[in-house]
C-alpha cells in the first residue's frame, strides 16, 4: 500500500511558513480594524468637544467685549491718577473713553 500522508521536511517547513504568514496577515487586518473603529470614537468625541467649546466662546464673545470695555476704563483711570487728577488728566481720559474706535497712546 502506498502511503499518501507521507511529506518531506521541505513541504513541512513550506506548510509551516505559510499558516505564519496567513495567521500574521489576519491579525495584521484585525488589528488595522481595530484601529480603525478607534479612530472614528475618538474622531466622534473631538468633534462633540470642538463643537461645545465653539457654542461656549460664542456664549461667552458679549462677556469677553465687555471685559475689554472695562480693562479699558480701567486704564484710563489708571491715566487720571498719573496725571495726578489734574485738570488736564481728567480731559484726557475723558477724552480717551469716549475717543471710540481712534487709537490709545498706549496701543
Amino acid at each position: 500500500m502506498i502511503n499518501v500522508l507521507a511529506i518531506t521536511a521541505p513541504e513541512v517547513v513550506g506548510i509551516v511558513r505559510d499558516i505564519v504568514l496567513i495567521s500574521i496577515s489576519l491579525f495584521a487586518i484585525l488589528a488595522l480594524f481595530l484601529f480603525s473603529v478607534m479612530a472614528l470614537l475618538l474622531y466622534r468625541k473631538i468633534t462633540k468637544l470642538l463643537s461645545k467649546t465653539e457654542q461656549r466662546l460664542d456664549e461667552l464673545a458679549p462677556a469677553i467685549s465687555g471685559l475689554t470695555a472695562a480693562g479699558k476704563a480701567v486704564s484710563n483711570v489708571v491715566g487720571m491718577t498719573q496725571a495726578g487728577f489734574g485738570v488736564k488728566g481728567v480731559l484726557g481720559a475723558i477724552g480717551r473713553m469716549f475717543a471710540g474706535g481712534k487709537k490709545d497712546r498706549n496701543d
